[in-house]
């Protein structure tokens, strides 16, 4: 979602992409951009820390926040530390190219609905001091984003895709100690083991261990759609709980959990649109609660042109990032 409405502005030009803090700070430090957009919650490196290595190194470059964390607090710290912007992931269309905009043109912004009165000088009007740097002017037209994994959108076109963007979210997790949760059906969790086993992945050890959870997607929604309607109370108390336990079994001291969902995908093909609507959002609340990264996968051919369109643009507000392949 973030992608597409930079996109809409010719003038800007994105030159990297990161999936976690630390990969963040090290492409800033090489591509040295105008300005990064950073999410609070990104795995390994959270948007804080991130954001103060960054401007460690890269005093001028500008940071803008982008999260769905409204709170006082994590305003005041991000701006704190010298982020020039605040923007609710709620408010990517009304707000995120007017953020950038404002950032770039050395003002601060911040989406409307947050506390004011978390930093008096937060102001989309307020002038910063112009950057002096040699290089606003030839790469005033770069942008580097920072996107989360907080909560992703994967449109597939084949069952091969499908395996390798589990494998790629499920493995990256695990591999930096993390949980993984993945509600799939058993023809991919037949393939997706195999497929951790070849890169690498102590997959059977994290399985023991509880690090690593594989659930059937068929019995999950029987949980928390028993008369196939939604039970908002079932989901939450479920999958909260679920969370919650392999964050325990990490034994991190920060512990994060990746969740691999293909069920939104399932409803929205059999024409329970609402219904996958209606668990994006409740993705969304949790997220907002718990430290967890969610990848959601859907088949494009969920998917039907014009008749979509609205529904489609819908379902990509609820993502922090849509990748389609």
């Amino acid at each position: 979602m973030i992608q597409w409405i930079l996109e809409e502005d010719q003038q800007l030009q994105i030159v990297g992409l990161a999936a976690d803090g630390e990969e963040g700070v090290r492409k800033a430090q090489e591509l040295k951009p105008d300005l990064i957009l950073l999410d609070i919650g990104l795995p390994k490196l959270n948007g804080i820390e991130a954001a103060k290595q960054i401007l460690a190194s890269l005093s001028q470059c500008r940071i803008l926040v982008v999260t769905h964390d409204s709170s006082a607090e994590c305003v005041r710290e991000s701006l704190g530390i010298g982020a020039r912007g605040y923007v609710l992931k709620e408010r990517l269309v009304p707000d995120l190219l007017r953020a950038v905009k404002s950032v770039l043109g050395g003002k601060r912004f911040t989406s409307s609905g947050l506390a004011m009165d978390c930093s008096p000088a937060v102001d989309d009007r307020q002038s910063l001091p112009e950057c002096t740097d040699s290089r606003t002017t030839s790469l005033r037209r770069q942008t580097a984003v920072q996107l989360t994994g907080r909560h992703n959108l994967q449109v597939h076109s084949s069952e091969d895709i499908l395996l390798q963007g589990a494998t790629c979210f499920v493995g990256n997790a695990i591999r930096a100690g993390q949980a993984a949760i993945v509600i799939a059906t058993a023809a991919l969790r037949a393939r997706l083991l195999p497929s951790l086993l070849a890169t690498g992945i102590e997959i059977k050890a994290a399985l023991r261990e509880g690090k690593h959870i594989a659930l059937d997607v068929k019995e999950v929604v029987s949980l928390f759609m028993p008369n196939g309607t939604l039970d908002v109370v079932r989901f939450m108390e479920f999958m909260g709980g679920l969370i919650r336990a392999a964050a325990r079994a990490s034994h991190c001291r920060r512990p994060r959990v990746a969740v691999f969902a293909e069920y939104t995908s399932r409803l929205w093909a059999a024409g329970e649109t609402r219904g996958a609507m209606r668990v994006e959002q409740l993705w969304n609340q949790l997220a907002a609660r718990q430290d967890v990264d969610i990848l959601c996968a859907y088949d494009v051919t969920n998917f039907h042109g014009d008749e979509d369109c609205e529904h489609i643009r819908d379902l990509c507000q609820e993502h922090s990032f849509v990748l389609s392949r």
